[in-house]
């Protein structure tokens, strides 16, 4: 008898499942409505971007993600670009979804259901939402932020490892994840400082958020330093108004974004679905972790710090802002992945600090090179800021000279000064005037600064010997 009533609920199950698009091969653009398709129609045209092929994901149009992923392309014209790293701290998430399985990485832990909470069983595709609007590969139709993101789940959901936060952010750091995800907000600390540190030193740059409600109270790990915090926002670049105050960096896309839902099978029947909206804090924290993979498929070489800089600098501001540099319900504007892949336009600046003979006919030549710095958008009066005033854009990437006529020669490197300036040592056969150049690790070449030896009056400069 148990057995039929079991079999008769499955049954009953299957006729009456609500989610048509969880089936097999389902294509996912016939599930979109036709009002995400009027929400991206409102975006493109506010955004200029009319003439686009649809998608039926707003969110794509409003950080003009499809932007980004051309200049990244170009930007690695004939070769493949690389893949950024990214973390997930969240429970329950389902790495065979066809969108998501192909940038699942193989270090993933296991999940343990032994150590499910059933208090939490109506969330449990939080975490494969989260990992869809940041990474979906579009296997099946849906693409993510990034949808080229290498993804490194980390479970809270395991009796095999040190769930914690300062756990993941050790597994993180291991692993050499780049940018991480943390869609929680809790009022007690998470971990210590120094843990958050040292992810940041070693290159883990945490994205999070606040509370799904209208208040400013504190939250972790987003009052944590050296971290990002992110706030959601419509379809009208306005502040949902969830989650705000001091500790708001950016807001990004987060009503009702369309994504990757948790999907079981017993048998022939289907149960979950494949895609589900995500809403508020959670979704916009998912979509800035994207813009930090897409920074860094851009150019692998920028720090933690460098990424979150061009993250808040490059941020659209929007009218209800009042020309504020920064906002306690905006941060330092609206998240936009185009703007901050293409934040920075200028070349490195070549400065020569040394000239001294070094033989019979020959001189050596030293000096400096170091990418713009751009600390005008930082809001002077805030904490969570101050480790960003002086980092550049980018890094130096090469200097090159060039004596009289001749053609461009490499300048090597000896030595660095603050971990971005580069210093260049040369020597030349000649007394003929010499021009230099730096290209930054964005493709950026400087203004060319042309020397005399005959004529230069050298400022003092720092040794250009090795270190």
């Amino acid at each position: 008898m148990l057995v039929l009533v079991c079999a008769l609920a499955i049954a009953l199950i299957a006729v009456c499942q609500p989610w048509p698009s969880a089936v097999d091969g389902d294509p996912y653009l016939t599930r979109v409505s036709q009002h995400d398709l009027e929400l991206e129609r409102e975006v493109s045209g506010r955004l200029g971007l009319a003439d686009q092929p649809p998608t039926g994901l707003w969110q794509l149009r409003a950080v003009r993600a499809q932007e980004a992923w051309a200049v990244i392309q170009s930007r690695h014209a004939g070769q493949e670009p690389p893949r950024a790293k990214v973390g997930i701290y969240d429970g329950f998430m389902s790495t065979n979804h066809p969108d998501l399985a192909p940038n699942i990485l193989p270090e993933t832990p296991r999940e343990d259901w032994r150590a499910v909470d059933p208090k939490a069983f109506f969330g449990l595709s939080h975490g494969t939402g989260v990992m869809g609007i940041i990474g979906a590969a579009g296997g099946q139709g849906m693409h993510g932020t990034a949808p080229r993101a290498a993804l490194l789940p980390f479970t809270t959901k395991s009796s095999e490892h040190d769930g914690s936060m300062t756990g993941a952010l050790r597994f993180f750091a291991a692993q050499k994840a780049r940018v991480v995800n943390f869609a929680i907000a809790v009022p007690w600390a998470l971990a210590e400082q120094r843990a958050v540190d040292e992810a940041y030193d070693a290159g883990v740059l945490v994205v999070t958020g606040l509370y799904n409600a209208d208040t400013d109270g504190v939250a972790y790990p987003a009052a944590h330093l050296r971290t990002i915090t992110v706030s959601g926002s419509g379809p009208d670049d306005r502040a949902m108004g969830f989650g705000w105050g001091p500790l708001v960096d950016v807001v990004a896309p987060g009503t009702g974004i369309l994504t990757t839902g948790m999907v079981w099978r017993v048998g022939p029947v289907v149960f979950g679905a494949r895609y589900l909206p995500l809403c508020c804090n959670s979704a916009a924290c998912a979509i800035v972790t994207g813009i930090g993979g897409l920074i860094l498929e851009h150019d692998p070489t920028l720090t933690s710090a460098q990424v979150e800089k061009r993250i808040k600098l490059s941020a659209r501001k929007v009218p209800e802002m009042g020309g504020a540099v920064w906002h306690p319900r905006y941060g330092y504007g609206v998240a936009d992945a185009y703007s901050a892949v293409t934040f920075d336009q200028r070349g490195p600046a070549v400065s020569i600090a040394q000239m001294a003979s070094t033989g019979p006919g020959e001189i050596g030549i030293g000096g400096i090179a170091k990418d713009d710095v751009d600390d005008a958008g930082l809001d002077p009066g805030r904490e969570r800021d101050r480790h960003l005033f002086g980092v550049p854009m980018s890094n130096v990437e090469r200097v090159e000279y060039r004596v009289g006529d001749g053609p461009w020669l490499p300048t090597p490197f000896v030595g660095e000064v603050r971990g971005y300036d580069r210093v260049f040592s040369v020597r030349v056969r000649s007394l003929e005037p010499v021009l230099f150049r730096a290209w930054d690790t964005a493709g950026n070449a400087g203004q060319e600064v042309l020397f005399n030896p005959t004529l230069a009056t050298v400022p003092p400069g720092p040794s250009t010997g090795s270190g």
